[in-house]
C-alpha cells in the first residue's frame, strides 16, 4: 500500500512540473513580444541573480526539511513532524528576509556589476518574492514530508498561474512608461504568485493537519526544538551548496557576457534566455520520470543487491536516452523553425542547434545528482561541482570575449563541464554499485532511431516545406509546419524504436500501462517482452 503511495505521489509531482514547464514555456514568448529582446535582457539579468538567491534559500532548505519531516513522523507518535515545519518556518523567516533585504540594498551595487543599470528596480522589486518564497519552502517541506504531493503539486500551479497572469498584465501596462519600468512589471507577478501560494498552504496546513487532528495545543520543549534546528541546519548545509552550485551557471553566463560582450548585449542576453527556456522544456520531462526509478535504485544499493542495480541504472540511462536524443536531434534539424515560432525571429537560432546537445548531459548529471543525494554523497557532489563551474568559467571567459563566437562560447562551456560531470559521476556510481554500468551500450538503438528519424525530417524540412510552402511561412504556418514535423518524427521515432527492438514491455509499463493497451497489434508483437 505504501509503494503504491509513494508511486501515486511520484505521478502527481511529475505531471504537475510538466504543466508547470509548460505554463513557462508559454509565458515567456508572449512576455517577450511585450518587452522586446531589450527589456527581456533588463529582465533576465536581475532574474536570473533572484533565482540564484532562491536556490540558496527555498531550494536549498526544501529537501532538508523535507528530510527532517519525514524521519519524524516514523520515528515518534507525538506528531512533533508539525513542529519541524515551525522551527524550519522560524529559521526560513530570519534567513530569507536578511536575503531579501540584502538583495533590495546592494541592487545598484548589483546592476553595475552587471553592467544593466537599468535592471535596479527589477532586483528591488523582486526582493519581497525571496522572502515570502522562504517561509512557503517551509510547508511545501511539510507537505512533501507527509508525502502529501497533491496539496504540494497545487500550491505550485496556483504559484506559476498568478506569476504568469500577473507578470504579463504588469508587463503590458508598465511597457506604456519605458521598457526599464516594463521588465520590472514582469517581475511583479513572482511575487503575487509566490503569496498566493502561501495563503494556500496556510489554509491547507490549518484545516488538513491542525484542525481536522485537533493539533492546536501540540508543545514540544526547548532542548527537543534546540534538537530540531540542529538537526534541520546539519542537514540544510550540504543541500544549500548543492543547489547554490547547481543554479549559478547561468548566473556566470550573464556575468560574463554582459562584461565582455561590447556589441548588441542586450540583444545577446535576451538570445541567451530564449535558449534556455526552449532546452529547459524536455528536460523536466526527463528528470519527473527518472525521480520514479530513484527509490528502486536506492533499495538495491541498501540491499546490496548488484543484479537490481545493474538492472535499474541501466534502465535509467536508457530512459534518459530515449528521451533526450530524440530531442536533441530534432532540436538541431528544426532549430530555426522552433525559434520563428516561439519567439518570432530566426536570428540566434544556431545557439540552438549547437546547444540542444547540452541537454542530453543536463539530463543525465540531474539524475545521477539525484541518486548519489540519495546515498548521502555530498561532499563529492560538492567538490565535483565547485571544479567543474571553475571550468565552465574559464572556458567562459577565454571563448565569450572573441567576436566570432561570443554567447556559443558559454554554450559550449555548458557542454564541456557537463560532459566531464556525467562521466566523473558514472565511474563514482560504479565505485559505489560495484557493478559495471554500460552507459554508451544503452543509447545504440535510441541513436540509430533518431538519425532514421531525422532523415525523414530533412527530407520533409528542404524538400517538401521549404518547396511548397514557404510562402505561407508566416510565425503561425511555422506553427503548423513545425507540429506536423514533430509529430511525424515522433511517430518515426517510436516505430524505429520498436522495429529495432529498443522497447520492452517493462519500460513501456513504467510510463503507463495504457500505451500497450492502444497499441496495433502489429506493433504489439515487436515490444521485447522480459520476463
Amino acid at each position: 500500500m505504501e509503494e503504491k503511495s509513494i508511486g501515486r505521489g511520484i505521478i502527481i509531482l511529475s505531471i504537475s512540473s510538466i504543466v508547470l514547464k509548460v505554463l513557462s514555456a508559454l509565458y515567456m514568448p508572449i512576455l517577450s513580444y511585450i518587452l522586446t529582446d531589450e527589456g527581456i535582457a533588463i529582465y533576465t539579468v536581475g532574474y536570473d541573480v533572484f533565482i540564484f538567491l532562491f536556490a540558496l534559500t527555498s531550494l536549498g532548505m526544501l529537501p532538508a526539511t523535507t528530510k527532517l519531516v519525514a524521519e519524524y513522523k516514523v520515528k515518534t507518535n507525538d506528531k512533533s513532524e508539525l513542529q519541524v515545519m515551525k522551527v524550519a518556518r522560524n529559521v526560513l523567516f530570519i534567513y530569507g528576509g536578511v536575503i531579501a533585504v540584502l538583495f533590495a540594498v546592494m541592487a545598484k551595487p548589483l546592476s553595475k556589476l552587471l553592467n544593466s543599470e537599468q535592471s535596479f528596480w527589477v532586483f528591488v522589486f523582486l526582493s519581497p518574492a525571496v522572502f515570502i518564497a522562504s517561509i512557503l519552502t517551509a510547508y511545501r517541506g511539510y507537505f512533501q514530508g507527509c508525502k502529501d504531493m497533491l496539496s504540494l503539486s497545487v500550491s505550485n500551479i496556483i504559484e506559476q498561474v498568478l506569476n504568469v497572469v500577473f507578470s504579463l498584465i504588469f508587463a503590458f501596462q508598465l511597457m506604456k512608461f519605458s521598457t526599464k519600468w516594463g521588465s520590472t512589471g514582469g517581475t511583479v507577478g513572482t511575487t503575487i504568485g509566490a503569496l498566493g501560494a502561501l495563503i494556500y498552504v496556510r489554509y491547507i496546513i490549518n484545516k488538513k493537519y491542525i484542525e481536522k487532528s485537533n493539533l492546536k495545543q501540540v508543545r514540544i520543549s526547548k532542548s527537543k526544538k534546540r534538537e530540531i534546528l540542529k538537526t534541520l541546519l546539519t542537514y540544510a548545509v550540504p543541500f544549500i551548496l548543492i543547489a547554490a552550485i547547481q543554479n549559478i551557471s547561468n548566473l556566470i553566463d550573464v556575468i560574463t557576457i554582459r562584461n565582455l560582450i561590447h556589441g548588441d548585449v542586450n540583444v545577446k542576453t535576451a538570445t541567451l534566455k530564449y535558449y534556455t527556456t526552449i532546452i529547459s522544456v524536455p528536460l523536466v520531462i526527463v528528470t519527473s520520470l527518472g525521480i520514479g526509478i530513484f527509490p528502486k535504485i536506492i533499495k538495491g544499493y541498501i540491499e546490496k543487491n548488484k543484479k537490481e542495480l545493474m538492472i535499474q541504472t541501466s534502465y535509467f540511462y536508457k530512459l534518459t536516452y530515449m528521451i533526450t536524443i530524440p530531442a536533441v536531434f530534432g532540436l538541431m534539424i528544426l532549430s530555426k523553425e522552433v525559434f520563428y515560432f516561439v519567439f518570432g525571429r530566426t536570428f540566434g537560432y544556431e545557439i540552438l542547434s549547437i546547444g540542444a546537445v547540452a541537454l542530453l548531459f543536463m539530463a543525465l548529471t540531474t539524475i545521477q545528482n539525484i541518486v548519489l543525494q540519495g546515498m548521502d554523497k555530498f561532499g563529492f557532489i560538492i567538490n565535483l561541482g565547485i571544479a567543474t563551474i571553475l571550468i565552465k568559467t574559464l572556458i567562459n571567459i577565454m571563448l565569450v570575449r572573441i567576436d566570432s563566437i561570443n554567447i556559443i562560447g558559454a554554450v559550449i562551456a555548458t557542454i564541456v563541464s557537463l560532459m566531464i560531470a556525467t562521466v566523473i559521476n558514472h565511474k563514482k556510481l560504479q565505485k559505489e554499485f560495484q557493478v559495471k554500468i554500460p552507459i554508451v551500450k544503452q543509447s545504440k538503438t535510441s541513436i540509430i532511431s533518431a538519425m532514421i528519424m531525422s532523415a525523414v525530417l530533412l527530407v520533409l524540412k528542404y524538400v517538401i516545406v521549404n518547396s511548397f510552402f514557404m510562402e505561407y511561412y508566416t510565425r503561425a504556418g511555422a506553427g503548423i509546419i513545425l507540429f506536423v514535423l514533430i509529430l511525424i518524427g515522433v511517430i518515426v521515432y517510436f516505430t524505429a524504436l520498436l522495429l529495432l527492438g529498443g522497447i520492452t514491455k517493462y519500460e513501456l509499463d513504467t510510463v503507463s500501462p495504457k500505451i500497450y493497451e492502444f497499441m496495433p497489434q502489429s506493433l504489439k508483437s515487436k515490444v521485447v517482452k522480459i520476463k
